[in-house]
């Protein structure tokens, strides 16, 4: 996630008029798995109820995952 201006083009270079800054920046998220990739843009105040949707659906689709495999403790022998 990052801040988002609007802006696709480069900045121009010294000398040449400067766009003007937006009243209100935005925030772009990206997201990828192996070769495919999705972006979108949201409001700043739509960050945190955008979060909450985005866990919910995460915590919605862990059922399929398998557990990990706890390494066991080796006993060792002690000597008396």
């Amino acid at each position: 996630m990052k801040r988002y201006d609007g802006l696709t083009k480069p900045k121009p270079r010294k000398g040449r008029p400067q766009p003007p800054e937006p009243s209100e920046y935005k925030c772009l998220i990206r997201a990828s798995l192996g070769n495919s990739k999705i972006s979108t843009v949201i409001n700043q105040k739509d960050v945190n109820k955008f979060h909450l949707a985005y866990a919910n659906l995460i915590k919605g689709n862990m059922d399929g995952l398998k557990k990990k495999e706890k390494k066991g403790k080796s006993k060792s022998k002690t000597k008396a």
